[in-house]
């Protein structure tokens, strides 16, 4: 019987093979890559032809049908040997295609005589190669909405998921907060939300989210620059051998550029965003595999494609099918000079051809300068027919959300998908959207797959992956300093960079703002003839539909004190500069309650005001504009709530004026004393502009930690230095973060902070202090239970600060607070 087709072999005679060879054959380096490029796609799996299966030592010494396929020692009696170096002309393994070259012969024969040595446990997998183009599957006919759900029916029959829990409306608000925006939601907004009888209010959230630009782009920001390694400080920077990306990445992200777009930016780059495929220009001598040529090929080909090339940057990889020529054809791509091709850091005499490694999706010009070879290379990754770009984008989309890709490793896309029309369907879903990496988001957390109760991670003797849920998460280093200083109010005061002025590509809806404010006091002559003094303003309103921005341009004659939700936000003394606040996260759905303490002369609650008596005008003007979104995600309305004679006033203050429930039935309304551009103010182009501005940064007005520089704490959370591209964090807890959690000097300032923070709010009583704190940071209420251990450390009056940090401590150790669950 015949042992068929072991090897690809080249047809030399046995005498050419006489090449320089190693001294020492190294079994990963030399021979995995001949065994995995030749041999396993036909020798592996139950039906190994020649019965001969050679993904393993146990498999080689057993031979196959045709006997025993190496003597150890030995190479010219050995059966392999001979088949692949073409002694025996009828038995050419196999029949056609490459065969091994004059090189690999060498190396095969000196690892047999030498002993054959095979790395203990090691089996070698076989070589696939996923489907390139784009595939786009029907989608079943379901009950379900969600096309993600209807694709997943018949896999969830199969595995007995069709009646897994949904989460709860608390747990949802928290969940998606994070995963979209990467901030707890406030105690305010998880109200809102769980009291709301609105049907669709979970799809209304998520649109919501998704439009709260600021917070999605400095919550994605940790995303791409682990990716796209990017970093504010570190090895290059100051010698010029690096350089950011941070303003354009920045304005990428706020302005929703299409992914595409984005990744041909990157691949034939402007100088803003350049730095990603200058890459790291590193001092001194480094090996050939770190030239700035081949860190290129490397971070593209494992951004956009889900593929490894750092092995085969040295040699021919052992891991995939790509080959040392493959990696050096990307590397010449961008390369300003011929890049001659080194093996293991030896230069074998040849210069590398500038090529995709797809060359299947077309050629690039040789002879081109490389400015238009990366144009070259730009247009053919984001060709509608790689479909591997789309699917690499949206398997990491899933697994940011879900905690696993639809493929793992989410780096080798070459593996087995758990179900490959999902995949597929996501893909052309993308493409088929104008690249709108925000649907993707969208389509994954409106879908009951994502809603799921999470589940634990796979054991590592689970042989097949089965979805149930989304993977419980640990919040990365950002989410998790984030959530300390929203529970202790510990914001950081300025980012580690200055962050670019924001000009939406389609600023049109910031346009749809018309201002049509009245100046307003109590008495309809104040402009001409006041006599100064104090009035108490307020304007009740309601909330029914979905906001995704709120903000309040507001000035007073002479100066005022502004609250929302019985919370003081603003005050000013100076009525030619109109202050303009983000009041998002301020309101909520239902009742919300404006309030200005507006005075002119001499006022006895502030101290300020006129120091002159006499007649002067006096007057208030305010704008709320409100953005609802629409059925057109591109599409946004605003609406105004103004200075009007429906706002009531008062001269006497009376406790509680501000606050939301308080009863205002017997104030006045209001006199309406002159449009907004009335003298002697005309005011209306600086508080339009005010407004205006405001309206581009709305969400929130705290310094995220993605815009800081890393610190002791976020390093040992896991945030990295961005030396190299980073895909996926670390979700185990490692023995230094247990140690800087519980011992580390700055999440302990944080919490003492906030314990004097706390001591120093206003409360009923330290019962509602306990339900606020708990609110605040697990989204939902105490329980009685906790509330009595609470109590318990708050006994001491006289050392109420301390009792409130050990209810801190508790809280943020706990895994609820430390997990996205």
């Amino acid at each position: 019987m015949k042992l068929s087709s072991l090897f690809i072999v080249l047809l030399f005679p046995l005498s050419s093979t006489n090449v320089e060879a190693e001294d020492e054959v190294s079994f990963r380096r030399d021979i995995v890559p001949i065994l995995t490029n030749s041999c396993i796609k036909c020798h592996s799996g139950d039906e190994a032809e020649g019965e001969l299966n050679l993904t393993s030592s146990d498999g080689l010494l057993a031979g196959g049908a045709s006997g025993d396929a190496i003597v150890i020692g030995k190479a010219e009696e050995s059966l392999i040997y001979q088949l692949a170096s073409g002694q025996d002309e009828d038995r050419i393994m196999p029949a056609n295609g490459p065969r091994l070259t004059p090189p690999q012969l060498a190396l095969l024969k000196l690892w047999i005589d030498t002993g054959a040595q095979w790395d203990s446990g090691l089996v070698l997998k076989g070589l696939q190669q996923a489907e390139l183009k784009p595939r786009r599957p029907e989608l079943p006919n379901t009950d379900h909405a969600n096309p993600i759900d209807r694709i997943l029916s018949h896999y969830n029959s199969e595995h007995n998921n069709d009646k897994l829990p949904i989460i709860n409306d608390s747990r949802f608000i928290r969940r998606v907060h994070l995963d979209l925006i990467g901030t707890l939601p406030t105690p305010e907004e998880v109200q809102s939300f769980i009291t709301s009888t609105e049907q669709a209010k979970r799809t209304v959230l998520i649109d919501n989210l998704l439009n709260r630009n600021k917070e999605y782009t400095e919550h994605w920001l940790t995303f791409w620059n682990d990716i796209l390694r990017n970093a504010y400080i570190g090895t290059g920077y100051i010698d010029g051998g690096r350089k950011s990306i941070t303003d354009w990445l920045y304005k990428a992200l706020y302005n929703n550029k299409r992914y595409n777009e984005f990744a041909h930016e990157l691949l034939n780059p402007s100088p803003e965003s350049e730095g990603f495929v200058r890459g790291i220009i590193w001092r001194g001598v480094v090996n050939a595999s770190q030239k700035r040529e081949m860190q290129a090929a490397q971070n593209v080909s494992q951004v956009f494609l889900g593929t490894n090339l750092k092995c085969a940057s040295c040699h021919d990889s052992y891991i995939n099918h790509w080959k040392l020529a493959d990696a050096y054809g990307l590397a010449a791509v961008f390369a300003t000079e011929p890049l001659e091709i080194h093996k293991c850091n030896k230069p074998i005499g040849e210069f590398a051809t500038p090529k995709f490694i797809y060359s299947e999706l077309g050629t690039i010009d040789p002879n081109a300068p490389p400015q238009a070879r990366m144009k070259q290379l730009a247009d053919l990754m984001i060709s509608p027919d790689n479909g591997r770009f789309t699917r690499t984008m949206v398997n990491r989309l899933w697994a940011q959300l879900m905690g696993r890709g639809i493929i793992e490793p989410v780096d080798d896309m070459d593996q087995p998908a758990w179900n490959q029309d999902l995949l597929d369907w996501l893909a052309v879903d993308l493409s088929d959207n104008g690249y709108d990496v925000k649907h993707t988001l969208r389509q994954i957390v409106t879908s009951q797959a994502y809603q799921r109760e999470a589940v634990g991670a796979p054991t590592p003797d689970e042989t097949e992956f089965v979805f149930r849920g989304p993977i419980v998460k640990r919040m990365t280093a950002e989410q998790f300093v984030d959530a300390v200083n929203a529970v202790t109010q510990t914001w950081a005061t300025a980012p580690a960079i200055k962050l670019p002025p924001i000009t939406p590509d389609d600023p049109q809806h910031a346009h749809d703002i018309q201002v049509t404010a009245n100046w307003i006091w109590d008495k309809p002559d104040a402009r001409v003839k006041d006599t100064g003094g104090t009035v108490y303003f307020r304007k009740n309103f309601e909330i029914t539909e979905a906001f995704t921005k709120a903000v309040i341009a507001v000035t007073c004659d002479n100066g005022f004190r502004l609250f929302v939700n019985s919370k003081k936000l603003a005050e000013s003394d100076n009525w030619s500069t109109p202050q303009a606040v983000d009041i998002t996260r301020h309101l909520k759905h239902g009742k919300n309650t404006i309030a200005i303490h507006g005075y002119n002369f001499p006022d006895k609650v502030t101290g300020k005001g006129l120091s002159v008596s006499g007649a002067n005008a006096a007057g208030l003007v305010a704008s709320i504009a409100l953005e609802r979104p629409t059925e057109d995600p591109d599409v946004t309305i605003w609406t105004e709530i103004k200075t009007d004679n429906t706002w009531v006033c008062n001269r006497q203050t009376v406790a509680g004026w501000e606050t939301v429930d308080f009863d205002d039935s017997l104030w006045q309304k209001a006199a309406t004393i002159g449009t907004l551009n009335v003298g002697p103010w005309n005011i209306a182009t600086g508080l339009q502009a005010a407004l205006l501005a405001r309206t581009e940064l709305a969400g929130h007005s705290f310094v995220r930690t993605s815009l800081l520089n890393d610190d002791i704490l976020t390093r040992a959370l896991g945030r990295p230095n961005r030396e190299q591209v980073i895909t996926r964090r670390n979700n185990v807890a490692t023995t230094l973060q247990a140690i800087e959690l519980t011992n580390g000097d700055t999440l302990d300032d944080a919490l003492k902070a906030g314990a004097k923070y706390w001591a120093q709010q206003s409360m009923e009583n330290n019962e509602q202090l306990i339900r606020t704190i708990f609110e605040t940071g697990l989204t939902r209420k105490a329980s009685p239970t906790e509330i009595k251990v609470a109590l318990s450390l708050l006994s001491n009056d006289n050392n109420k600060e301390q009792g409130i940090e050990d209810i801190l401590w508790i809280l943020t150790m706990l895994p609820e607070f430390q997990l996205i669950y």
